[in-house]
C-alpha cells in the first residue's frame, strides 16, 4: 500500500497546479486555449519562435523555464492539448504518473506539434533536446504555443472574421456626444 502513495500524491498535486494554471491561462487570454486542438485553425510560423537555449533571454522567459524544470508535467499537458496531441486532463495525469518517461511523451509531442505546424521534422534533435534539457524543449515549445493564444486572443479582441459572418449583417457605432446622429454600417458579403 504504501508505494501507492507516491504516484497518487503526484497526480493530486498535479492536477491542482493544472486547475490554478489552466484558471490562470482562461484569465490572462479571455479564453480556455487549453481546450483540445484550440491552435489548430490558425496559421502560426513555421518555425519556433525562440532557440533551444534561450531560458534566460528576459524574465517571462525565466519564469517559464523555472515553471517549465518544476511542473513540467502542467506546462506539457497545456501545449499537448492546444495542439491536438491529447486532452489537457489526460495528458496531464498521463505525464505526472510516468513523469520519469516525461522526455518520451515530450519527443513525441514536439513532433506533433511539428507536424501540426509543418515545420521541417528532426527527430535526432528533438530526442536529444528532450532527453539532455527537457526544461529548455518545454519552454521553447511553451513560448511557440504562448504565441498562438496571443493570436487567439487578439483575434477574438479586435478583429472581425467575415468567414465565419452571414451573408449580411449590420454593424451599430455608438454617438460620440448626443449631438451626434446614430450611424448604421451595412455589410454585404457575397459568396463567389
Amino acid at each position: 500500500m504504501l508505494y501507492f502513495w507516491p504516484p497518487i500524491m503526484a497526480v493530486t498535486i498535479a492536477v491542482l497546479v493544472g486547475l490554478y494554471y489552466r484558471k490562470k491561462l482562461f484569465r490572462k487570454y479571455n479564453s480556455d486555449v487549453c481546450k483540445y486542438n484550440s491552435l489548430a485553425p490558425l496559421n502560426i510560423s513555421a518555425n519556433f519562435d525562440s532557440g533551444l537555449f534561450d531560458c534566460f533571454q528576459n524574465q517571462k522567459s525565466v519564469k517559464k523555464f523555472m515553471f517549465a524544470c518544476f511542473c513540467p508535467s502542467v506546462r506539457w499537458a497545456a501545449n499537448a492539448s492546444a495542439t491536438g496531441f491529447l486532452d489537457f486532463w489526460t495528458a496531464l495525469i498521463l505525464s505526472s504518473l510516468f513523469l520519469s518517461f516525461m522526455f518520451v511523451l515530450g519527443f513525441v509531442g514536439r513532433g506533433h506539434i511539428r507536424t501540426q505546424s509543418e515545420m521541417q521534422k528532426s527527430p535526432v534533435r528533438d530526442f536529444f533536446s528532450w532527453c539532455c534539457c527537457y526544461a529548455c524543449a518545454l519552454m521553447q515549445e511553451a513560448k511557440f504555443v504562448d504565441s498562438g493564444f496571443l493570436e487567439i486572443r487578439d483575434g477574438q479582441n479586435g478583429q472581425i472574421d467575415l468567414e465565419s459572418l452571414p451573408p449580411t449583417f449590420s454593424v451599430f457605432e455608438r454617438p460620440v456626444d448626443q449631438d451626434t446622429p446614430e450611424i448604421k454600417v451595412s455589410i454585404n458579403i457575397e459568396s463567389q
